[in-house]
């Protein structure tokens, strides 16, 4: 057995026993979750981060990988999760708000291709709300000035877990990756 079969052992070892994400997914550092009404509207905003310290620490939560190719000017959307930047159209220079439609509509094409054939209630959600959502809107939002620069995750209103969590994001995120290399942005009509 070579070192670098010893290691693949040893890692799926490791990821029957939960300690390390699966395959195709991550840990991440997840700071808020945006909560959707069944039509994609948001009616609220859960703080995820630990208040115990001085300053508010995001969580780690298991995710769709991120996309390995997101790099300088490469706009790449993570799946049923991102920045702030990608998943509300909002970032942050320095003190002052900033919208930054270009990544947003990169997460919108990305999730409207990949989620156009989707049935699953949560999935159908989140495609609504990239369809209809506009960067502009994000004002009135609980937290507005806190989730600039943070990372996002989504929620249906009735459910307790995550999209990303649920059976059909679960399979839908194991084939994210696979299929973002044939989602260009060239799909997209900017």
């Amino acid at each position: 057995m070579t070192v670098l079969q010893g290691l693949v052992r040893y890692y799926e070892r490791l990821e029957k026993t939960g300690l390390v994400a699966p395959r195709g997914y991550s840990e991440e550092n997840i700071s808020f979750a945006i909560v959707l009404t069944r039509n994609g509207d948001v009616v609220d905003v859960y703080d995820l981060r630990d208040h115990a310290s001085r300053k508010p620490r995001p969580r780690s939560l298991r995710v769709p990988a991120p996309p390995a190719d997101r790099s300088g000017k490469k706009r790449v959307s993570a799946f049923l999760w991102d920045n702030s930047k990608y998943a509300l159209g909002v970032g942050r220079n320095r003190t002052e708000l900033v919208l930054t439609p270009d990544q947003f509509e990169e997460f919108r094409c990305f999730h409207l291709e990949f989620l156009k054939s989707a049935d699953d209630l949560e999935l159908t959600a989140l495609r609504s709300f990239v369809a209809s959502w506009d960067p502009e809107k994000y004002k009135p939002l609980l937290y507005s000035d806190e989730i600039p620069e943070t990372k996002i995750v989504f929620r249906l209103e009735e459910n307790t877990h995550y999209i990303h969590e649920s059976q059909e994001g679960s399979v839908s995120g194991s084939k994210s990756s696979n299929i973002r290399n044939r989602i260009s942005s060239q799909t997209c009509v900017w």
